[in-house]
């Protein structure tokens, strides 16, 4: 249910009757959901103004076994992976995920960090650049069953984009 609709019925309904209208300012702080939302709303413009496209450095895109990947890299260090599974013939859904988390670069190459892990061994991608495009290097690639999408692309995986 979209968050604030029950305080904003409820805050309707009190409104149309004479006997609880000085009651009506109660509806939207009795509904969890605004709190919820009012809390979000910070981290979603947070998020926002990370990605917006003013602060993109590179788009790169590829292909592995039926998995499509997008990465964008975003100043100064940031970076969001999108990978989506190409469904079989006469299949209707849609199956894709998300990772992201932090990038440097060194040279030719560049080291995405995932934001998940804060262990001693966190996954991690390397990629070496070049004109043709981005090869990845190393990855912390695992096999995932037909439900599941991995974080990171194998390692070999090829990616066309720009680099700025």
């Amino acid at each position: 249910m979209v968050p604030p609709l029950g305080g904003l019925l409820v805050t309707v309904g009190f409104l149309a009757d004479p006997a609880t209208r000085h009651l009506a300012w109660i509806g939207l702080p009795l509904d969890c959901g605004f709190w919820g939302m009012l809390y979000a709303i910070p981290h979603l413009v947070k998020e926002a103004a990370k990605t917006s496209k003013s602060k993109l450095v590179s788009e790169m895109r590829g292909s592995f076994a039926d998995i499509r990947c997008e990465i964008r890299l975003y100043k100064p260090d940031y970076y969001v992976i999108t990978l989506r599974r190409t469904l079989p013939a006469g299949t209707t859904g849609c199956s894709q995920g998300a990772s992201f988390g932090t990038w440097t670069e060194n040279a030719d190459q560049i080291a995405l960090v995932s934001h998940r892990d804060k262990d001693a061994s966190p996954s991690k991608m390397r990629l070496k650049t070049g004109l043709n495009g981005s090869e990845v290097l190393e990855s912390t690639y695992q096999e995932v069953d037909k439900m599941h999408l991995p974080e990171f692309p194998p390692v070999g995986t090829l990616l066309q984009g720009s680099h700025r």
